[in-house]
This record gives C-alpha cells, sequence and structure tokens, in this order.
C-alpha cells in the first residue's frame, strides 16, 4: 500500500504538463504579444528594402508596401479588440513605415488647366494569350492616342490588324518569346529607334511621335524580371540604359511598359529624379497577378515629363493576361 500511495501521485503528476504545454503553445501563437512580435517581423521587411542597391534580393522586399500596411493595420485592429492598447500604439507606429511610401498615390498634385490632353496606355498582352478580339474592342473603346504593348509577336501582331484603320503608324518589333512588342499610334512616328540590351539583347524602343499638340518622345520598356542573379544583372543593365536616355531627353516624353519593378524598387530611384509617376495622387491600383492579393504588385508604369500633371489614371480589365492595362490622361 505504501508503495501504490507514493507511485500513484506521481502518475498525476506526470500527465499534468502535456495539457500546460499545450495552452503554452497556443499563447505562444495566438497571443497579443505573439501578434506583437508579428508586426515587428512585418516592419522589419520593408526596412530591409531600403538596402536594395547592395543586393538584388534585398530589392525584392520594396515591392509589397501594400500587403505590409494591410498586414500591419489588421494586427493594430486586433490588438485594439483585445484592449492591448500599448501594444496597438507600437503596432501603429510600425504601420508608418509602409503608410509614407503609399502616402503619395493618394496626394493629389496641383494641375494647372490644361487647353488640351493626350490619352495613353500601355499594355502586357501576355504572348500566350490569345484574346485578340476582346483586346481590340477594349483599344477601340478606350481610345488612346498611342498605346505600348510588351510580350508581342508574329501571332499578335497579325491579330492586330484591325487596328490599322484607327492606328496606321507603328513601330512594333514582334519576336518569338516575351520579348517583343508593338507599338500603334494615331499620331504620326517621326524618328523610332531600337537598343538591344545585356546579354539577352532585349529590346528598348525610342520613337517620335508627332501629335496635334506637339511632339511627344515615347520609350517603350520591358526589362526581364529579378528571379535569379542573372536576371536581376540583366534587368539592372536595362534600367540604367533607360534611365540615360530618358535623362538626356527634354520637352514632353512618356515612359511606358511593364518594368517588372514597382515604384518603390531602388531600380527605379533615378527615373524619379527626371519623370513623374503618373499614378500619383490616383491611388494604388495593383497590375500583376490581381486575382491573388497576397502577390499583387504594381509593375505596369506610365512615367512623364514636362506635362503639367495627370488628369487621370486608370487600370483596365482583365483581358486575358496576367496584367491589365494602364491608361492615363495627361494634360498638355
Amino acid at each position: 500500500m505504501l508503495e501504490l500511495q507514493q507511485t500513484s501521485p506521481r502518475k498525476r503528476v506526470s500527465e499534468e504538463p502535456p495539457v500546460r504545454r499545450d495552452q503554452s503553445k497556443r499563447r505562444l501563437l495566438a497571443s497579443p504579444a505573439a501578434f506583437l512580435r508579428l508586426a515587428i517581423l512585418i516592419a522589419i521587411c520593408p526596412i530591409i528594402g531600403l538596402f536594395g542597391k547592395a543586393d538584388w534580393f534585398l530589392d525584392l522586399f520594396n515591392h509589397l508596401q501594400a500587403q505590409y500596411f494591410v498586414a500591419l493595420l489588421l494586427i493594430v485592429l486586433i490588438l485594439l479588440v483585445w484592449k492591448k492598447r500599448r501594444f496597438a500604439l507600437i503596432s501603429a507606429v510600425l504601420l508608418l513605415i509602409p503608410a509614407v511610401r503609399l502616402a503619395p498615390l493618394y496626394i493629389s498634385p496641383k494641375i494647372v488647366k490644361p487647353w488640351s490632353t493626350l490619352r495613353v496606355a500601355s499594355f502586357n498582352i501576355l504572348g500566350s494569350n490569345d484574346r485578340y478580339d476582346d483586346t481590340i474592342a477594349w483599344i477601340k473603346e478606350t481610345d488612346p492616342d498611342f498605346i505600348y504593348l510588351p510580350e508581342c509577336n508574329s501571332d499578335w501582331k497579325n491579330g492586330l490588324k484591325p487596328l490599322q484603320s484607327d492606328y496606321p503608324f507603328d513601330a512594333d518589333f514582334p519576336i518569338s518569346g516575351n520579348l517583343g512588342y508593338c507599338f500603334r499610334s494615331k499620331h504620326p512616328i517621326t524618328s523610332k529607334e531600337i537598343s538591344r540590351l545585356g546579354k539577352l539583347r532585349i529590346p528598348l524602343l525610342k520613337c517620335v511621335v508627332r501629335t496635334p499638340h506637339g511632339e511627344v518622345t515615347v520609350f517603350g520598356a520591358h526589362p526581364v524580371p529579378p528571379v535569379s542573379e542573372f536576371w536581376a544583372s540583366e534587368q539592372d543593365i536595362y534600367l540604367k540604359e533607360l534611365t540615360r536616355l530618358c535623362s538626356q531627353t527634354e520637352e514632353h516624353a512618356l515612359i511606358l511598359g511593364d518594368l517588372n519593378a514597382t515604384r518603390w524598387s531602388v531600380q527605379l530611384d533615378t527615373i524619379f529624379d527626371h519623370y513623374q509617376d503618373t499614378s500619383d495622387g490616383h491611388g494604388y491600383s495593383p497590375t500583376w497577378m490581381r486575382e491573388n492579393w497576397l502577390v499583387t504588385i504594381p509593375i505596369d508604369h506610365i512615367f512623364s515629363r514636362g506635362f503639367k500633371g495627370t488628369l487621370s489614371r486608370e487600370t483596365g480589365p482583365d483581358l486575358g493576361s496576367d496584367h491589365r492595362p494602364v491608361v492615363a490622361d495627361l494634360a498638355w
């Protein structure tokens, strides 16, 4: 009996720790302190992106500013529900990191009343996409003065033939794969130049369009995405040459295309020295992979120089590509 009395309590004690360990795990994963730690971890990501010039991989942390903002905002709200005001305040301060970078999209710059406007568009059509009729219908409905279409191949060049009457001027460069493009304009193209950049010989278009309001220099750009060290190097070469050419262009000029980089990428810092993002004051609107909010980002751009401002900027509908088109009305 003595032996049973001594061993029985030991058995009860040995059965209790697993329960306490389970409770401890739950507290670790779903507690105010756990959400605060998560907020700190998320806030570190955009800070890492600031060092993107040191390594291409670090620059990838710059692209998800909207996702960082939404995640931190949810954490703030959860902590307020828990009535953990101090933790919520700390998370709200961390929320300012992506908020500051998103803010220019919601601050409308002052625009001088224009005496005329120019409508321009860009749409990465996706080479394997075959919704030619939908794309043509959208272009005719949107009615841009000219449009740049990355990933245009010979099939797409043929598919765009119905546009010939409305857009009689072109600077097309269709090639197999995803590196070609088409450029269609209502107005005469007075000059065009194609540069082949990097080891991949990626084309960069520079052309001059004579509109009724005056000439506009247009750069059509589509570097490769930074999915490896080599491709990141090719993108860097491409964007540096684009920046060099852009800095030499005065008067009215535009950059159109899928740059495979968001406005927060360090790769685009020098472009902002010379050009304005037409999305300023027109809100956040991602263009790539819109069906997946976790990774969708705005990598299709219209940058302008010499105009009085952007009257409107819109993201177009789903036309069968993994990208959405972008359209901007510029004040002349």
